[in-house]
């Protein structure tokens, strides 16, 4: 199911009137590629995410592949995706930085509309500052004027 068109739309909720098309993603520092994000992850932070990946996955990322795949947003994005704004520090120990250069990627490649503010010192969370709360909310508005 594409973002063009969802599978519900118009069949359920209050407000059916109301498109359920994603407009915008803001992604802060999060996970894009279960396929690639153990490689990218240190020991002491390996050891906490590879159970729970198998926990999520029902097996380990190597014996359930396609299932990690499918549960990757960088191995979804199509032409029909809205903008993005991605903001990731690049002293993240929680989640790699890789992972939004991986996500940026697979959206240049597809020409679509993609912002990545990369917070040099930053670590992981801390983005609800007012810096990065006027960011995007600027990335907002400029959507939904």
């Amino acid at each position: 199911m594409t973002n063009g068109e969802p599978f519900y739309e118009g069949q359920i909720g209050d407000h059916r009137d109301q498109t359920s098309s994603v407009q915008a993603i803001l992604d802060l520092y999060g996970p894009t590629n279960l396929l690639t994000i153990l490689d990218q992850s240190s020991i002491h932070v390996y050891k906490v995410r590879a159970p729970a990946l198998a926990l999520l996955l029902g097996g380990d990322v190597g014996a359930v592949p396609d299932l990690a795949r499918q549960a990757s947003p960088v191995h979804q994005v199509d032409h029909t995706d809205p903008p993005l704004l991605i903001i990731h520090g690049d002293q993240d120990l929680q989640v790699p930085i890789n992972q939004s250069h991986e996500l940026i990627g697979a959206y240049e490649s597809h020409g679509l509309r993609a912002t990545f503010e990369v917070v040099h010192g930053g670590g992981h969370g801390g983005m609800n500052s007012p810096v990065f709360l006027d960011e995007m909310n600027a990335f907002l508005s400029a959507l939904f004027r």
